[in-house]
């Protein structure tokens, strides 16, 4: 699928692509470079999500494990 890159270097990401990683106005996304090219994927606030997680500290059982060890594990680290 195809688009076309304006004189801004602006692109019109098609509808399907938007609907697939669920893309609303003002979203944010990554272009990550792989194998020769790039791949655009949902950016991932690493901070606002450590800010969620952390107001909710305290509230939620976490088996044990502190904040920043949670926050690791769900990182897959």
């Amino acid at each position: 699928m195809g688009v076309r890159v304006t004189s801004k270097g602006q692109v019109t990401i098609p509808k399907a692509v938007r609907d697939a990683l669920g893309l609303k106005p003002g979203d944010e996304v990554d272009f990550v470079r792989e194998n020769g090219g790039y791949r655009v994927k949902r950016h991932f606030d690493e901070a606002a999500f450590d800010a969620a997680i952390r107001e909710y500290a305290g509230t939620v059982d976490l088996g044990g494990m502190t904040v920043d060890e949670y926050i690791d594990d769900m990182r897959g680290h």
